[in-house]
């Protein structure tokens, strides 16, 4: 056998190896939904009708009656009638940006003819030909999903429904469009296949009616979930027959979620959803306060916290006026609502402030964010929730870098205050005599040698001063550095790596801060992209500043609802009496964009846990009123 024809059985064996391998896999993406109508108006138009051979043929796909991020885990497929030719499919453009704009998002598939393909085809004869032909159709039939799924993952995921994965309806594949061209004198069928999840939540108990207050109540009752079935309470609703619409407090212990959800005519939208540690078969003690207007949710589910936080506190209001109990329940009791009369706050309380960091000297607060293109203003509060601007306090004329200021963080050390900021992709340091400035540079070099952004500085009790930054690379990580007591230096080789993005994380760790308590370390982060609506805080404890740190399994610690998005990057801060710990943190603009991000506060606390270190429990995101920090106004 001579060299050629060795070439040309290998590749045709290689070929032919890989072709049984896709047909081995299903491609249910190419079914049609047959007589099922899907709930999303797609248009499917060609860039134009009529293709010269070798041109590039242009598809553009556009979702009209909603969101495509409303969709759960969408995909698009582009599918084509013409196995004769090289034609494969291309890159995808992205034109909306659904969460920065508002608007319908849409796309545009290209399909070429591959020259590599042909020339091997022209190469290797007819029937080698023939295989490639075959082999680049079923891939482009692949590979969109392939991209959208690494391009979009930010995007087009939701956090509380990935949550409730496992009471949504198996993946279907529904036919969306079609369209045709001409393609060098041949007419070329193309259609579009849409990929999602459906939405529906799979209530699995008849709704016992209960006799409830036609007004205001708190509901006190004992659920238990079990493995294959929901539980829950079941609150401004219209109940009959054993089915609602309305509120609906469930608990679902195969996936250690609990959630709000309304319920209409059958269709279930999950409003808000968290972790929370359940067993099957177990009864909890669940609280439920509804006044019409406002739904707060309680879940007694650790002995070692007899006064939780509300697991959730929402905007949410219902038609119906019945309320019942889902699935297995008992000692049902109705009482008065849960009121406070005190002064409150509603978040977010204060404009133009991504990335904020709080310091707090003699009664007052300094806040410092990402809000100005030449440098950083401060503003100064007595009581954390109303702010006021105190002016520009770093001008870039005075400090490294000339664009791209971000997450700023001031710190007190040995009579000086020393801002730690991001420019341009690197960490610098610049220093001042007042927390007002005006801060200078302390050299006309980087904090590191390499890009970072996101520095945050611990002060360990033995004396050592670590660094946490971020570096890129694939996407952002994790690092920490010992610092010299100068502060404006690290110790050389002392980097380490702490993590890598998982999960919902997409690709992204960033901004991370840093609790001690009982001898635990609780890095607390943001995963996600920060234009993402599922921007969320994170958390990883070790005994050690420098890891390895182990992630919690109650994450996120604080992620997005339905009323809020974007809750990410942070600090902490204490109430003026120091009795109480808040999350300070940004959040985007509104639930259609990121920019101008603002600032919201909500408490949070360590809870103690029967196996394992305490629980860093956050009560939000709110946008309900809330009480006061303790001691504002003293």
């Amino acid at each position: 056998m001579n060299g050629k024809h060795k070439t040309a059985g290998s590749v045709f064996a290689l070929l032919l190896a890989i072709l049984m391998l896709l047909l081995s896999t299903p491609v249910a993406f190419a079914k049609d939904g047959g007589e099922k109508k899907i709930p999303y108006i797609l248009t499917v138009e060609p860039e134009r009708e009529v293709y010269n051979e070798g041109e590039e043929i242009r598809v553009r796909v556009k979702l009209e009656n909603r969101s495509f991020s409303d969709l759960l885990d969408p995909e698009i497929c582009l599918s084509y009638s013409r196995t004769d030719t090289y034609l494969v499919t291309g890159d995808v453009w992205y034109h909306t940006d659904t969460l920065m704009s508002g608007s319908t998002w849409d796309k545009t598939f290209n399909l070429f003819e591959n020259e590599n393909n042909k020339a091997a085809g022209e190469k290797y004869g007819p029937f080698i030909a023939k295989i490639i032909r075959f082999f680049g159709y079923l891939f482009s039939r692949i590979a969109p999903f392939l991209r959208q799924a690494e391009k979009n993952a930010a995007l087009l995921k939701s956090d509380f429904s990935g949550a409730m994965r496992t009471f949504f309806t198996p993946r279907v594949y529904e036919k969306a469009g079609e369209c045709r061209v001409e393609y060098a004198g041949n007419e070329i069928d193309i259609e579009v296949y849409l990929s999602y999840m459906k939405s529906d939540l799979y209530i699995p108990a008849a709704v016992e009616k209960l006799d409830a207050p036609d007004a205001a109540y708190t509901l006190d009752a004992l659920v238990t979930p079990t493995s294959n079935e929901i539980g829950g309470v079941v609150f401004g609703a219209d109940i009959a027959d054993g089915a609602f619409s309305g509120g609906f407090f469930f608990l679902n212990a195969a996936q250690n979620r609990a959630g709000i959800a309304r319920v209409t005519d059958g269709d279930v939208e999950v409003l808000a959803v968290k972790y929370a540690a359940l067993t099957p078969g177990e009864a909890y003690r669940v609280r439920l306060s509804y006044d019409g207007e406002r739904v707060r949710a309680w879940l007694y589910n650790n002995p070692a916290d007899a006064d939780p936080y509300p697991i959730f506190d929402v905007p949410a209001s219902f038609e119906g006026q019945d309320a019942g109990i889902c699935g297995k329940a008992g000692n049902v009791s109705f009482g008065a609502p849960e009121v406070y009369e005190g002064e409150t706050y509603i978040n977010p309380i204060y404009p133009n402030s991504a990335d904020p960091f709080v310091l707090y000297e003699d009664g007052v607060y300094y806040l410092y964010a990402t809000n100005c293109g030449t440098g950083y203003i401060a503003s100064t509060s007595t009581d954390l929730v109303h702010w006021t601007t105190a002016g520009q306090v770093a001008f870039k004329d005075d400090i490294v870098g000339d664009y791209n200021f971000w997450a700023p963080e001031v710190y007190k050390y040995r009579g000086r205050y020393y801002l730690f900021y991001s420019t341009q992709g690197f960490l610098a340091v610049a220093v001042a005599d007042s927390p007002l400035g005006p801060f200078v540079k302390t050299s006309d070099s980087y904090l590191l040698e390499r890009d970072a952004i996101d520095g945050h500085v611990l002060f360990d009790d033995d004396g050592r001063i670590w660094l946490y930054a971020v570096h890129f690379g694939e996407g952002n990580h994790l690092w920490v550095y010992e610092m010299n007591d100068d502060l404006i230096s690290v110790k050389e080789g002392s980097g380490v790596k702490l993590s890598v993005p998982e999960g919902f994380e997409g690709t992204v760790n960033e901004g991370p801060a840093v609790l001690k308590h009982n001898g635990m370390y609780y890095l607390t982060y943001s995963g996600d992209g920060y234009t993402s609506i599922n921007y969320s805080v994170y958390c990883m404890t070790s005994d050690s500043p420098t890891g390895p740190f182990t992630r919690v399994d109650y994450n996120p610690v604080l992620h997005p609802d339905t009323f809020i998005h974007g809750t990410g990057h942070h600090c902490f801060a204490f109430s003026p009496d120091g009795s109480e710990m808040f999350i300070v943190y940004h959040c985007h603009y509104s639930l259609t964009a990121a920019e101008q991000r603002r600032l919201c506060i909500d408490r949070v606390k360590f809870v103690p846990q029967q196996n394992g270190p305490d629980m860093l429990v956050a009560y939000g995101p709110t946008v309900t009123p809330q009480p006061m920090p303790s001691g504002a106004g003293e």
